[in-house]
């Protein structure tokens, strides 16, 4: 009898790592580091290379594999998400990155040689452009893969694959609303007149913002408003302002400076105010009749 249940107890040992050696297909993930600039439109898509050896040996000259990637319950939002962005990873415009509470999982296929040989194969990683929502992360993901081995049994595996995303330095100010161009029309030219302008800035970083003026911060006499005027200069045919950005002084030798925006994460100042204000000194009798004009320009740049 005991030699009985000595035979059963190696032939049940036997029987496990017999079982156990078949579970031998591995896939090793390559994911990018996803530089965003949220200052360009359009999907930003990246490309996960995924790496599938198969080491048994089987009859079968070709098997094939199923894979799919859950977003991890302990990234503390499982809603498939990168920096803030939604994630997907497609195959043939299906995607295959998934809550971890998603009921219906989809899988990218890829057939492999049985021969040990590694297989490249890639995906599209794929994340909306032009997003303020946008910040700098690295998350992990777990990448489930399965497949039937030598034996027609089903075998799966997982492993941890981390993508990142990197909000590069970048900036953006234009007319709020939409634009990049305001005409500011005083009408009859009178002192103290004031014009304004809402703005939006878009920033990742502490900014600057820069004025620069056609006529050196004055406006001339001229036919058309951004043509160049023929006449020199002269106090007749010149009228001075001053401007503010969001209540600050800014001219051409003063910028404007703002140090909220935290670094690699985009911050947007929606409906800033850019006033113009006609000197109040001004006497329009002392001026020559005209069309009074300047073109100023803004530009947003990182705090020097």
């Amino acid at each position: 009898m005991k030699r009985i249940l000595a035979a059963v107890v190696v032939s049940a040992a036997l029987s496990a790592f017999a079982g156990a050696a078949q579970a031998c297909v591995d896939i090793i993930a390559a994911a990018p580091v996803t530089r965003y600039d949220f200052t360009q439109p359009g999907a930003v898509t990246e490309t996960l290379r995924l790496t599938i050896t198969d080491t048994c040996i089987s009859s079968a000259r070709q098997g094939s594999v199923t894979a799919w990637l859950v977003d991890r319950v302990e990234n503390g939002a499982p809603l498939a998400t990168l920096g803030r962005l939604p994630l997907e990873v497609r195959q043939g415009g299906q995607n295959i990155v998934h809550a971890s509470t998603a009921d219906r999982i989809r899988a990218a296929r890829f057939r492999y040689p049985r021969t040990g040989s590694p297989v490249l194969e890639q995906l599209d990683i794929r994340l909306p452009g032009a997003s303020t929502e946008a910040v700098s992360e690295t998350r992990q993901y777990d990448l489930h893969w399965s497949y039937v081995d030598g034996r027609g049994d089903t075998q799966t595996a997982t492993r941890a694959v981390a993508f990142a995303l990197d909000v590069i330095p970048a900036f953006e100010v234009q007319i709020a609303g939409g634009g990049r161009e305001h005409t500011m029309d005083f009408g009859d030219l009178s002192p103290g007149a004031l014009g304004r302008v809402n703005l939006r800035l878009r920033a990742t970083q502490p900014f600057q913002v820069s004025m620069t003026s056609q006529n050196a911060g004055v406006m001339r006499r001229t036919d058309q408003c951004g043509s160049v005027a023929s006449e020199r200069l002269t106090p007749l045919n010149s009228v001075e302002y001053t401007a503010t950005l969001d209540g600050q002084p800014i001219s051409l030798r003063t910028p404007y400076q703002n140090h909220r925006p935290p670094s690699a994460r985009v911050s947007s100042f929606d409906n800033m105010p850019f006033q113009v204000r006609i000197d109040p000194t001004l006497d329009p009798g002392s001026k020559l009749a005209g069309r009074y004009c300047d073109v100023i320009t803004l530009q947003v740049s990182p705090v020097r």
